[in-house]
């Protein structure tokens, strides 16, 4: 794959920030995630209500450093509903990133730069 494809779904956090987003993911799914689907280029995740301040704030900290995914966050039949969307495309390259919201997904831990399995360069 092109590092220019790759580019277009790697998130731009910092080496040192990536462990603790990682482990922030892992205790929300731990204590609110109820139910996830992929559907192609879409990870929809289902939380229970609870979990909503967390995943705002999670929600907002990965619009920063991802801003070429697509994050929405709304609350549906009394749960929260996060949909994550990899650009058109692009959908198999955001594979490691989506497989942080759903672990038994999970392709392995991150490289040390940070990037996902396989996309260093």
């Amino acid at each position: 794959m092109p590092n220019d494809q790759v580019a277009v779904v790697a998130c731009a956090l910092p080496t040192d920030q990536l462990a603790e987003r990682l482990n922030s993911i892992r205790r929300v799914n731990a204590h609110g995630l109820v139910s996830h689907r992929r559907e192609g280029a879409n990870l929809r995740l289902s939380y229970k209500l609870s979990a909503l301040p967390d995943l705002q704030r999670l929600v907002e900290q990965e619009v920063l450093h991802c801003p070429q995914l697509s994050f929405s966050l709304t609350r549906s039949a009394g749960v929260a509903l996060l949909v994550i969307t990899a650009p058109e495309g692009h959908d198999s390259e955001a594979d490691w990133l989506f497989a942080q919201f759903a672990p038994q997904r999970a392709q392995g831990p991150a490289k040390s730069c940070g990037c996902a399995p396989g996309t260093c360069w």
